[in-house]
């Protein structure tokens, strides 16, 4: 505490006096007034901070009773029909929802979530949990609901090709690519432990593939563009799959690069037999970019593998280590449909011609096969068993 400061809350003439006559006195005053002045400031600061912590309390006590109203009276009734409605007014398909609450910090959340066709009533889609993320701005100033994240807890999702070629949510996508770009949100959306139930009805033999443990983050940007990151495994099969790629909404091409490791092509079957008719069997590691433009034509650039292939044609079959690079590409709007351009390098192969009896062992070199052509380049092998 200044004394001299305090010095001057005493009266000028009985301050003069004290100096000259009593010294202590003075000095005492000036104690005494510090002190009331501390015990003033004290108790001033007690008070705030009383009415602070009372403040608090009482805010406390409203949100509680907010919160308590919102998961126990507004959400799982009102609202919960509400939001029922909505959904199924914008996606056009049946929807079930289990129960639906507020948490101050994961937002708004869906439990037991599901979407099924509106007339044959199969399952599409369902979420054991789906946590959505909101700015509180526009809801109070604007009455608007926006988004800012969006998480999947353990979805599951069944797409299907049907025999003519189309998708179970071709219709879905189609509705609501005509509405207007200002119904959408572009939040973040993440899906953690979820399963992808594939099933291709275009064969003669319907083809299936149960993808597991799938987690994926996708980034909604402006102007409307999507970043995503994707990883999953295959139920049933050592190999696990990682993707990364993007693309512009407004009419540009995907671009994803995808890596597999110890995929096999009975993984991919029948694809593998339709479009790579040379390969009879390959398992390794694989990595690829893809593109795809707006007319729905199919390039794979850079395409590596390394691992084990056997090879089957009338007139050569064999098994070998390689190392195989090349593209794919594939055209809708042709009549073949699909075209490539592989090379791959031969380590340690056996391969057997039609119009020898005896095998090539040992055989090294490059092997290059295009759809229609066959050849082998700067080859060495061993003749016979």
């Amino acid at each position: 505490m200044n004394v001299s400061l305090l010095a001057e809350l005493i009266p000028s003439r009985r301050r003069g006096i004290l100096l000259i006559t009593q010294p202590q006195k003075f000095q005492n005053d000036v104690e005494i007034i510090a002190k009331i002045l501390y015990d003033v400031e004290r108790t001033t600061s007690m008070k705030r901070f009383r009415l602070f912590l009372i403040i608090s309390a009482l805010f406390c006590f409203l949100l509680l009773c907010l919160l308590s109203w919102l998961n126990f009276f507004y959400l799982p009734k009102k609202a919960r029909v509400q939001v029922i409605q909505e959904i199924e007014k914008q996606t056009g398909l049946k929807v079930d929802l289990g129960r639906l609450s507020f948490h101050l910090l994961r937002g708004l959340t869906l439990e037991k979530l599901a979407f099924r066709d509106p007339k044959e009533g199969k399952l599409l889609f369902q979420a054991d949990r789906l946590y959505v993320q909101c700015l509180w701005f526009p809801i109070l100033l604007e009455k608007k609901f926006i988004a800012s994240s969006v998480t999947f807890d353990h979805p599951a999702l069944a797409l299907t090709r049907f025999p003519d070629g189309r998708w179970n949510f071709q219709n879905f996508i189609e509705k609501m690519g005509q509405k207007s770009a200002s119904t959408f949100f572009t939040p973040k959306i993440s899906i953690l432990r979820g399963e992808l139930l594939f099933t291709d009805q275009t064969f003669s033999s319907p083809f299936a593939k149960h993808l597991k443990n799938v987690n994926a983050k996708m980034v909604f940007g402006l102007p409307v563009h999507i970043r995503f990151k994707v990883t999953f495994g295959l139920k049933e099969s050592p190999a696990f799959l990682s993707a990364t790629g993007s693309r512009s909404l407004t009419g540009g091409a995907w671009e994803v690069s995808l890596r597999a490791k110890e995929l096999s092509t009975s993984d991919l079957a029948p694809y593998a037999k339709r479009y790579l008719p040379l390969i009879e069997e390959g398992k390794g590691d694989l990595s690829f970019e893809v593109h795809i433009d707006r007319k729905g034509t199919v390039s794979l650039e850079k395409i590596f593998f390394v691992g084990k292939t056997r090879f089957a044609s009338q007139a050569l079959k064999g098994e070998t280590h390689c190392r195989l690079a090349g593209r794919w590409v594939y055209r809708p709007d042709e009549k073949e449909g699909f075209d490539y351009d592989f090379k791959a390098h031969l380590e340690e192969g056996i391969f057997q011609t039609s119009f020898l009896k005896e095998p090539f062992r040992e055989t090294t070199g490059e092997l290059l096969f295009t759809k229609d052509a066959l050849s082998f380049r700067d080859v060495k092998a061993t003749f016979g068993k």
